[in-house]
């Protein structure tokens, strides 16, 4: 191996002090790299929730609960994860050295509180396909 060091750049000689820190550097953000963080979103009665936001702050790194409510996003220690579910309470958890986070949603009884009625045009019932609510206006 000696014999062919005097071909190679006098940078990547063995031995050299930027190849060291080149490799150290490389070591250190190896270690800071993301883990995988997993978990359940459940609502107030322990089902999974179908469909939840789980974002990385920050970034644009995400992911949406699948049919039993069940996770899994890259995130290094230190990142917010936010949950969020329409009709529930957003929350931030800050990710530590754990790798699973279940996190158990409570509804937001202020989105409840707004109700929205829309009215675009007369049809009779029979023309509709959908589903009808037809209200009294008293």
């Amino acid at each position: 191996m000696k014999v062919f060091q005097h071909y190679l750049p006098k940078a990547m000689r063995l031995g050299s002090p930027r190849l060291l820190a080149l490799a150290l550097l490389l070591l250190g953000t190896a270690w800071v790299s993301a883990q995988t963080v997993k978990g359940t979103i459940t609502d107030e009665e322990g089902y999974g929730l179908v469909g939840a936001t789980v974002l990385v702050d920050g970034t644009s790194t995400g992911t949406v609960s699948d049919l039993d409510g069940n996770y899994s996003v890259n995130a290094k220690s230190g990142d917010v994860l936010i949950f969020s579910f329409t009709g529930y309470a957003t929350q931030r958890i800050t990710v530590g050295n754990q790798t699973t986070i279940d996190v158990g949603m409570a509804p937001d009884v202020n989105v409840m509180d707004v109700v929205v009625v829309t009215g675009y045009n007369q049809q009779r019932k029979g023309d509709i396909t959908g589903a009808v609510a037809v209200l009294d206006t008293e």
